[in-house]
């Protein structure tokens, strides 16, 4: 028996040096090899290396040969992502501190991270190396008169193949100093849930926000509600509120991980959707929005049956219109919802109400007479009805003898019986029917007279 061995690790393959090391093997019976590969920066690529080992046995009665392959993947080494820099501060003596965030999840690759520091409008120049990524402070105490000069650091992270990946986000002195307020954007409602909008900021996950609330009516005063610990979505949420029946304003301080407190935000106030059903039209009114700094540009007013999948725009009113009468839709059905969108056309912001439903009630009119007799005018006789969701409708002769009978709102009756005229006469109509309001059966009688 013996094994020999080719493939694209060893001496003569494609890999480049170093190459995997192995060695051929004979004997009687079962025979076995073994190879061993230490990997460089330079031989990771996307293509698969292929080994094959080739096994001869010469024996009897007859040789036979077999071969066995394997493909081996090797991975470039990953980069390591930007470091996230999350606030920075001085001391009495003028150290700089910067506070950031490593995010490499295999350390095992990590080599370093470059910081390059620019003073003034100078360039930016290597200003240290930082081979620690756990430690997650610099202190730079070379700044001088740091108030008044702009120093801004970025970061470069290597890994052991001194590969770079790219560069973090830029902090600077001046800016950081002093810490503007938050902006909330924006506030949507969900089933009885607040979602208060934040501007997307890399430090909001390492940062508390002390959330202060009050209800949107007049004289109510802020009151601390929430502090969060820090926040990794763009909103943050309010549960478990009456968002149909009440609007609510919040604002929030936001004290970054170097203890910099911000100015109060802005106040951030739902818009309280209430309506009501009439006679053929559904009247909407809405809260004004006006907590945005260049106001609002309109509304939009948005509409959807009850069994649709999504909401329609019906139409868009101006920002001065806090009042809508709809009265476009059919009678056919009688469940609408209604929510309402604030829209700012400078910032492309958009603030949402909570979700109504309105009901109209059911209409039936009934004609007390038809004259089928082939006239072209008034030659069928059927319940008009508006708002209807089932409809049973059956006509008697004065025997009590059914002489027509359809559960369909559009279906009249031509005054015949088995496709017979029915004599002139007074006959009677019994209409079972439901509506939307209540879904309740009710009964209309009455008479409907045939003329001739």
């Amino acid at each position: 028996m013996k094994l020999t061995y080719n493939g694209d690790i060893f001496p003569g393959g494609s890999a480049s040096p170093p190459y995997a090391v192995t060695s051929n093997a004979t004997g009687a019976g079962s025979i076995t090899s073994s190879f061993c590969w230490y990997t460089s920066c330079g031989q990771g690529r996307t293509a698969p290396y292929k080994v094959n080992y080739i096994a001869l046995d010469n024996g009897c009665p007859q040789p036979f040969t077999t071969t066995d392959s394997l493909k081996i993947i090797l991975q470039p080494m990953p980069t390591v992502p930007p470091a996230i820099l999350i606030c920075m501060d001085t001391d009495t003596a003028g150290t700089l501190q910067i506070n950031y965030a490593d995010t490499f999840s295999y350390k095992r690759f990590f080599s370093r991270y470059d910081v390059y520091k620019r003073t003034g409008n100078n360039p930016f120049t290597l200003y240290t190396t930082i081979t620690n990524p756990l430690s997650n402070k610099l202190f730079d105490p070379n700044p001088l008169f740091s108030d008044t000069i702009n120093y801004c650091y970025f970061f470069v992270g290597y890994n052991k193949c001194g590969i770079s990946g790219f560069h973090s986000d830029t902090i600077c002195s001046q800016s950081q100093l002093t810490i503007n307020p938050v902006p909330l954007i924006s506030t949507a409602i969900a089933e009885d849930t607040v979602f208060i909008n934040l501007p997307p900021s890399a430090d909001n996950p390492y940062s508390v926000f002390y959330v202060s609330k009050k209800d949107n009516t007049n004289g109510a005063l802020f009151g601390d509600y929430q502090t969060l610990n820090g926040i990794n979505h763009p909103y943050f949420t309010d549960m478990n509120q009456n968002t149909s029946e009440e609007s609510y304003c919040y604002t929030v301080i936001k004290e970054n991980q170097c203890g910099k407190l911000s100015p109060i935000s802005n106040e951030a106030c739902t818009i309280l959707l209430t309506g009501e059903s009439l006679p053929g039209q559904n009247v909407l009114n809405w809260t004004p929005y006006t907590y945005w700094v260049n106001d609002v540009s309109r509304y939009a007013i948005y509409r959807k049956r009850d069994d649709d999948v999504s909401f329609t725009l019906l139409t868009k009113v101006p920002k001065e219109t806090l009042t809508y009468f709809d009265d476009q839709f059919s009678g056919d059905f009688g469940i609408y919802n209604y929510l309402i969108k604030a829209e700012d056309d400078s910032t492309a912001n958009e603030s949402l109400s909570n979700i109504i439903t309105l009901k109209q009630e059911a209409v039936i009119f009934t004609p007390n007479a038809f004259t089928p007799n082939g006239d072209g005018k008034n030659e069928t006789w059927l319940p008009i009805s508006q708002f209807v969701r089932t409809f049973d409708l059956s006509v008697f002769n004065r025997w009590g003898n059914i002489v027509f009978q359809s559960s369909s709102k559009s279906l009249p009756w031509n005054g015949t019986y088995n496709d017979l005229p029915v004599n002139q006469g007074v006959y009677f109509y019994k209409l079972v029917f439901t509506g939307y309001i209540d879904n309740k059966q009710q009964i209309k009688t009455g008479k409907v007279t045939v003329i001739r």
